[in-house]
C-alpha cells in the first residue's frame, strides 16, 4: 500500500467521531459505589463485580447522587450503558416461568434513565421503550444501551437514576416484583463533535506528513 493511501486511511478512520470516551463508570468490585434504591428495591449489596438487589415492586429504581460530571471541549453526550440480569424466584401466571428460572428475553417496557433528579428544573428523562437497545451478552445478562446525545452538552450531571429491570408492568418477560437483579456495570460515555474530530484528524495528518 502506498504511503499516501495509508495516510488517507488513517485520516478517514480518525475523522470518524465514533470513539467514545468514558465519563463515568461503576463496576461494583466490592461495594455499591454510592448507588442506592429510590423505591421498589431491597438494600443493594455488591460482591465479585456485581451489584445485587431484590425488587419489592414492579418498578425498582436505583440512583447515585453527588456527581459532578461535565464534558470536555468539543464533546457531546453519547450513551448510558448498563449490563443487567434478572432472575425470577417465584411462579408468574403471565409468563409461565417457575422458581429459579433465569429469564433470557429482553423487554424494555418501563425502563427509565433520568439525569439530575425528579421534580426539579433541568431534569432530563428518557423513558421511551424503543430508545433502549438490549443485547444478549451471555449467562442471562443483557447489555442495555441508551443514546443520550440530546442531553445539552453544557449539562453538569449531578445525579443519575436508572431502572435495572423495567417497571410498570414487566421487563425481561417476567413479573418484576420479588425478582432478584444483578448489575455488572453502569457507564456514561461521550464522543467528540464531528468538527472537533475532523480538526484533530487534520492535525494528526499534518504530523504524519512532516515526518515523511
Amino acid at each position: 500500500m502506498k504511503k499516501s493511501t495509508r495516510f488517507l486511511c488513517a485520516f478517514l478512520s480518525m475523522a470518524t467521531p465514533s470513539m467514545a470516551a468514558t465519563i463515568a463508570e461503576w463496576n461494583f468490585g466490592t461495594n455499591t459505589e454510592s448507588w442506592a434504591p429510590i423505591v421498589g428495591s431491597s438494600a443493594l449489596t455488591a460482591s465479585g463485580g456485581l451489584m445485587s438487589g431484590t425488587a419489592t415492586s414492579n418498578d425498582p429504581q436505583l440512583s447515585v447522587s453527588g456527581l459532578n460530571l461535565t464534558l470536555g471541549v468539543g464533546q457531546t453526550w453519547d450513551q448510558v450503558v448498563f449490563r443487567v440480569r434478572e432472575t425470577a424466584f417465584a411462579p408468574h401466571s403471565t409468563d409461565g416461568f417457575t422458581d429459579g428460572t433465569t429469564v433470557n428475553v429482553f423487554n424494555p417496557t418501563g425502563l427509565v434513565v433520568n439525569f439530575n433528579g425528579l421534580g426539579t428544573a433541568g431534569v432530563y428523562l428518557y423513558n421511551v421503550p424503543a430508545s433502549f437497545t438490549g443485547v444478549d451478552s451471555g449467562d442471562g445478562f443483557f447489555t442495555v444501551s441508551l443514546n443520550v446525545s440530546a442531553l445539552p452538552a453544557a449539562t453538569t450531571v449531578t445525579s443519575l437514576r436508572f431502572d435495572p429491570i423495567g417497571g410498570a408492568a414487566s421487563n425481561s418477560n417476567s413479573e418484576t416484583n420479588g425478582n432478584t437483579f444483578e448489575v455488572d456495570f453502569v457507564r456514561v460515555t461521550a464522543v467528540p463533535e464531528p468538527s472537533a474530530a475532523l480538526l484533530l484528524s487534520i492535525g494528526a495528518l499534518g504530523l504524519l506528513r512532516r515526518r515523511r
